[in-house]
């Protein structure tokens, strides 16, 4: 099940997200925002892209979310280097 769609990206996210809900420890755009809030409502999904792209500040964001709401937090990852 998909669920309700994302928002457009021509579609501000102040309209939807509350600051006092934005629990970031780093600083993120507006799709990296909308991907920690998608997290946070109970959606599972896939964080990909180029280098340099602000993966990493949103998956951080992502994990204290995660504390900050109680939850316990397994991160994985896998590095070639």
């Amino acid at each position: 099940d998909e669920g309700e769609p994302l928002l457009d990206e021509d579609e501000p996210v102040d309209a939807h997200i509350a600051p006092s809900d934005m629990l970031h420890i780093v600083d993120s755009d507006s799709s990296q925002t909308m991907a920690v809030h998608e997290v946070r409502r109970g959606r599972s999904l896939v964080i990909q892209g180029p280098p340099g792209t602000g993966k990493s500040q949103t998956i951080a964001n992502v994990i204290a979310s995660a504390v900050a709401d109680g939850k316990t937090v397994l991160f994985v990852a896998e590095k070639m280097a």
